[in-house]
């Protein structure tokens, strides 16, 4: 079974990754609240590496289009 906090993070990441993908032009201020989020979440086990991952390059991906 997977404990609750894990589950929260894993939501989390979803969320973030959703947020992403839909804002198609997001802005600075979206952008620095998903990152500092995503900086937070890297401190959860490695479980969650491939949504890391994810989150990583759509992230760059965001910044670079800025």
């Amino acid at each position: 079974m997977v404990s609750l906090p894990l589950l929260l993070v894993l939501l989390i990441y979803l969320l973030l990754i959703v947020l992403l993908i839909k804002v198609s032009k997001p802005d600075k201020k979206t952008l620095k609240v998903v990152a500092l989020a995503f900086l937070l979440l890297m401190a959860f086990p490695r479980q969650l590496g491939i949504f890391s991952l994810i989150l990583a390059v759509l992230l760059a991906e965001a910044f670079l289009d800025h």
